[in-house]
Protein backbone atom coordinates (compact mmCIF):
# COMPACT_ATOMS: atom_id res chain seq x y z
CA UNK A 1 0.00 0.00 0.00
CA UNK A 2 1.16 3.44 -0.58
CA UNK A 3 0.03 6.02 1.37
CA UNK A 4 0.31 10.13 0.36
CA UNK A 5 0.43 12.61 3.11
CA UNK A 6 -0.03 15.21 0.40
CA UNK A 7 2.04 17.10 2.94
CA UNK A 8 0.71 16.62 6.12
CA UNK A 9 3.27 15.38 9.13
CA UNK A 10 3.13 11.77 10.11
CA UNK A 11 5.49 12.34 13.17
CA UNK A 12 3.09 10.81 16.10
CA UNK A 13 4.73 13.56 18.08
CA UNK A 14 2.96 16.17 16.10
CA UNK A 15 -0.53 14.66 16.01
CA UNK A 16 -3.12 14.67 13.42
CA UNK A 17 -5.23 12.53 11.41
CA UNK A 18 -2.35 11.71 8.60
CA UNK A 19 0.15 10.64 11.88
CA UNK A 20 -2.99 8.67 12.96
CA UNK A 21 -3.44 6.83 9.44
CA UNK A 22 0.55 6.03 9.08
CA UNK A 23 0.54 4.60 13.02
CA UNK A 24 -2.34 2.27 12.02
CA UNK A 25 -0.94 1.07 9.07
CA UNK A 26 2.41 -0.07 10.78
CA UNK A 27 0.30 -1.63 13.09
CA UNK A 28 -1.42 -3.84 10.45
CA UNK A 29 1.95 -5.61 9.50
CA UNK A 30 0.85 -4.62 5.74
CA UNK A 31 3.89 -3.87 3.12
CA UNK A 32 3.23 0.13 3.19
CA UNK A 33 5.66 3.12 1.94
CA UNK A 34 4.50 6.38 2.88
CA UNK A 35 5.71 9.25 0.62
CA UNK A 36 5.15 12.74 2.77
CA UNK A 37 5.83 15.44 0.17
CA UNK A 38 5.87 18.72 1.84
CA UNK A 39 5.37 21.10 -0.93
CA UNK A 40 3.53 20.77 -4.60
CA UNK A 41 3.82 22.52 -7.31
CA UNK A 42 0.31 22.70 -8.20
CA UNK A 43 -0.01 24.39 -4.64
CA UNK A 44 0.62 27.81 -6.38
CA UNK A 45 -2.16 27.43 -8.54
CA UNK A 46 -4.68 27.62 -5.18
CA UNK A 47 -6.94 30.48 -5.32
CA UNK A 48 -5.61 31.54 -2.19
CA UNK A 49 -2.06 31.66 -3.12
CA UNK A 50 -2.98 33.54 -6.40
CA UNK A 51 -4.52 36.50 -4.75
CA UNK A 52 -2.21 36.98 -2.20
CA UNK A 53 0.09 37.31 -5.03
CA UNK A 54 -1.72 39.44 -7.18
CA UNK A 55 -2.14 41.74 -3.54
Amino acid sequence: MVFSTSGAPIDPQEGGAAATLASGLADTGVSHAGIAPTFYLESLLMPYVLDAFRE
